[in-house]
């Protein structure tokens, strides 16, 4: 702020004036002016935590002052409790102004990990009994704050982690970035690395905390004060510098410890050179209360890299090298080249259990280790860290890997240095409402959840309603993507037969750390499974329509399957108009009939779904039945590349509708069904459909469409069997076409019926005479179409036919002769080198010993 100041007015100091300055602040910070030691820190980094133990032990200050938000104060004795472990941190939930029920909340996070200067104040506190000051704004208010600056920005997601950890003002200031550039790095966390975490357990805190606090200082004077201003800076710190003065009075003389970012430790030291002109006044549309509660969290949320902003980089490496700093007294040099080698052990370690091909051999381990060593050497530091590290493996560990596609080394060595540990926290710390019901939930239904291993559970779903309650459950879980819940077997509700074959579902699950971490993560989105889910299939549709697929009925029908499997259709209000746009826009006639059979399927499980009084599923049936016989007129000027699934879809919606047609002569569902919306209730007219397949044979004759056009006619009595057998004949006929295309008629009239091959003759005439006619060059170029054209029969199909041909062609040998051990495109090989050797023979005049016939013997 000053140097901003001082570029304004036009006057700048020169460097020994900048030099002078910059020592008699440092120096001022460790001598307990006013009795009071000011600590500047950086969050999460172990040696501003391991410095400050020094200090804290040697001092033993009568008062401690935190840079925390002050409605914490209730929740440290569980944050000192002797079962908790970090990474843990304190969630703050705060609800938004809104009339709308499901309306996410705003959340707060802050993480504390093992290597967090706060982790260790609040541990000495404890253990010398110091006073302990809590001295930032309540969460609450700094959460209304950031939710007035973001409302309507456009650009922050609405579930963006809110974390109060965060030193942005720090790691992006224009000093910061100016240092980056000057020294060379490629971000200011190597720039932290080399200055600070290298003096990790030198000892000398009072050098270690001036040199922080200078660092800090440059950055807050290149950061304007309407930025400050804006972001809340100067109202936090009116809060912390009476804190201060409370905990110096109430201290009676004796030390106190005052630990703050370092971005505010020049506000604390010398309030009044703050601007007489600056508002300390915090403007919300809101004023904000909050509920806060202690989680367990993860390293990978830790991990800056992953983009939570909780901390720095790398969470697993930096508590290990705190953790051997301060257990083993060791020397700057010897912790980090331990580490090192420790790293790269673990790599190989973790490569071999992965079953790479070629984990590194020692050698490598070796050089690799030497290397980061002489880089070290080269950047004047004591000792390998992070990025030497990383560097190191990156010159010697990887062979021909393009690191375009990833490398399997970097990634296990970047998950190494991350980490995959998860904290713990007592009973008594409660959780955040959306954690707690889930909880509460996965008990009442009987699963599992204080043992984390694997476990299976099959559901009954179709005759007892506790089982449908707990399949509900998984889906919710699985919608929410926690990890809870696998299913492995189960019913397809997405398709018309779907429920037919299976009765049961099949889950494996865990309630594993992660699963609350993840629901912790959405307590924003409300405090129940059900507001929780609706949340994100609104922000699924949103995501649609902002990526310009507001029209793709098939996505919007998959949501619609998702909140029925999970039970909270009735409360997602929005998905049905969602759906019903998208069908009325949706001008893709495949995809509109795979959301047909889509919907089909939902109606035919609702019982089982829980959706017998949803009156919507009739109304969209129709909705997208309609629909689609609208484009049929338009199939005719589809593209080629369309006309194959075109064709399909064709086929899908002709027994789609003779499905319905039979519910509605035979009675397939009760009177009560039909009464509440059942098949004879729908209005899905097959007369429509054939009228518009009518027009359509006529405006397309040929073509990769009339298979199944003739096909469907046939067995609607519009067509004649000759009229199917023509068509595919015309198809196999045009050899200017590809062999897909030249297929194109007969798997469309094998969409409609895979029997016809078996029960109509004319078929299977036409296809026996094409194939005895083809050239073996023609048959093998037209195999694979034929093969994938055929794979629609099932076993007994197949079978049935090989009898039916076997007796056409009054062979004895039956004609399902097994070949193991060759595979298609083996078979093929040998054909293709067959047909080479009898053309290299026949150049060569050795064609009559190929075609040369063998007598018969006569037995003379």
């Amino acid at each position: 702020m000053r140097l901003a100041t001082e570029a304004a007015s036009g006057r700048q100091e020169n460097a020994d004036e900048l030099r002078q300055r910059l020592q008699t602040y440092g120096e001022r910070l460790v001598a307990g002016v006013d009795g009071v030691f000011h600590f500047p820190i950086r969050h999460h980094s172990p040696a501003c935590a391991l410095h400050l133990k020094y200090a804290l032990e040697e001092l033993k200050p009568a008062a401690i002052v935190v840079e925390m938000p002050a409605d914490f104060e209730p929740l440290v004795p569980l944050l000192l409790h002797p079962e908790t472990e970090p990474p843990a941190a304190i969630v703050s939930v705060m609800d938004r102004d809104s009339q709308d029920r499901f309306a996410p909340a705003v959340v707060g996070y802050w993480p504390i990990s093992a290597s967090a200067p706060e982790w260790v104040a609040l541990k000495s506190a404890a253990a010398t009994g110091a006073m302990l000051y809590l001295a930032d704004l309540p969460s609450g208010t700094r959460l209304a704050s950031h939710d007035d600056a973001e409302e309507g920005d456009g650009e922050t997601p609405r579930l963006a982690p809110r974390v109060f950890t965060d030193d942005q003002s720090i790691t992006y200031s224009d000093y910061a970035r100016g240092l980056v550039r000057r020294i060379g790095v490629r971000d200011y966390n190597e720039v932290w690395d080399r200055l600070f975490e290298a003096r990790l357990g030198d000892g000398d805190w009072r050098s270690f905390f001036a040199d922080v606090g200078r660092d800090c200082l440059l950055c807050r004077e290149t950061t304007s004060e309407r930025q400050m201003a804006e972001d809340g800076t100067f109202a936090r710190e009116k809060m912390m510098r009476s804190v201060l003065a409370e905990a110096k009075e109430k201290a009676g003389g004796r030390p106190v410890a005052a630990i703050f970012g370092g971005f505010h430790t020049p506000a604390l030291l010398d309030p009044s050179q703050r601007s007489e002109t600056t508002d300390d006044t915090l403007r919300t549309k809101t004023k904000g209360v909050a509920r806060s509660y202690i989680v367990r969290y993860t390293e990978a949320a830790l991990d800056r890299l992953n983009g939570y902003a909780s901390g720095m980089p790398s969470p697993r490496h930096y508590a290990r090298l705190f953790t051997m700093a301060e257990a083993d007294g060791l020397s700057p040099k010897d912790v980090a080249s331990r580490l090192a080698v420790e790293t790269f052990l673990d790599l190989s370690e973790a490569l071999r259990r992965k079953g790479a091909a070629l984990p590194p051999a020692l050698p490598n381990l070796s050089e690799a280790v030497r290397h980061a060593e002489t880089l070290a050497t080269l950047r004047n530091l004591p000792g390998p860290g992070r990025f030497e590290i990383l560097d190191a493996a990156r010159s010697c560990l990887l062979k021909d890997e393009d690191l375009i596609y990833g490398s399997p080394v970097l990634e296990t060595l970047h998950g190494l240095m991350m980490g995959s540990g998860v904290g713990k926290v007592p009973k008594e710390a409660g959780a955040p409402p959306l954690l707690a019901a889930a909880r509460k939930r996965a008990e009442a239904l009987r699963f599992t959840i204080e043992d984390p291993s694997v476990r299976t559970r099959e559901l009954d779903i179709h005759r007892k309603p506790r089982h449908r309650a707990a399949s509900r459950f998984a889906h919710a879980m699985a919608l929410l993507s926690t990890g809870f819940a696998t299913l492995k077997r189960g019913p397809d509700f997405s398709a018309a037969n779907g429920m037919k074959p299976i009765l049961f579902e099949v889950w494996s699950y865990a309630w594993l750390p992660s699963v609350e971490a993840r629901l912790a993560a959405l307590a924003a989105t409300g405090d129940t499974l059900e507001a929780a889910c609706v949340f994100v299939l609104r922000d699924a549709i949103t995501s649609l329509e902002e990526a310009g697929r507001g029209d793709d009925s098939e996505a919007a029908v998959f949501l619609l399957g998702d909140a029925a499997k999970a039970g909270v259709l009735p409360h997602a209000a929005d998905i049905v108009p969602h759906l019903t746009r998208a069908l009325t826009k949706d001008a893709e006639f495949s995809r509109l009939v795979r959301t047909l059979t889509r919907l089909e399927g939902l109606w035919r499980g609702r019982r089982v779904l829980g959706l017998e009084r949803t009156a919507a599923l009739g109304p969209l049936l129709e909705t997208a039945y309609r629909r689609a016989l609208d484009l049929i007129p338009m199939l005719a000027e589809a593209g080629e590349d369309a006309m194959a699934s075109n064709s399909r879809a064709l086929a899908d919606l002709y027994h789609l509708t003779e499905r319905f047609a039979i519910d509605a002569r035979t009675g397939g569902l009760s009177a009560d069904e039909n009464k509440s919306g059942g098949s004879a209730a729908l209005r899905l007219d097959p007369d429509v459909l054939e009228e518009r397949l009518r027009a359509l044979a006529v405006a397309v004759p040929g073509g990769p469409l009339s298979g199944v056009l003739a096909t469907i006619g046939y067995l609607s009595g519009w067509r004649s069997e000759r009229d199917v057998a023509d068509a595919i004949r015309q198809g196999f006929d045009a050899t200017t076409l590809s062999p897909d295309e030249r297929c194109g008629p007969f798997a469309g009239a094998l969409a409609v019926s895979s029997v016809l091959l078996r029960r109509s003759e004319e078929v299977l005439a036409v296809v026996d005479d094409f194939l005895t006619r083809s050239s073996e060059d023609a048959f093998v170029s037209i195999l694979p179409a034929l093969r994938k054209t055929l794979s629609v029969l099932n076993p007994d199909e197949v079978d049935a036919l090989a009898e039916q041909i076997a007796t056409l062609k009054s062979s004895s040998n039956p004609l399902d002769l097994e070949m193991n051990g060759l595979d298609e495109r083996e078979v093929l090989g040998n054909i293709e080198r067959a047909n080479a050797l009898t053309k290299l023979m026949e150049a060569r005049g050795l064609g009559n010993w190929v075609h040369a016939g063998i007598e018969p013997e006569t037995g003379e």
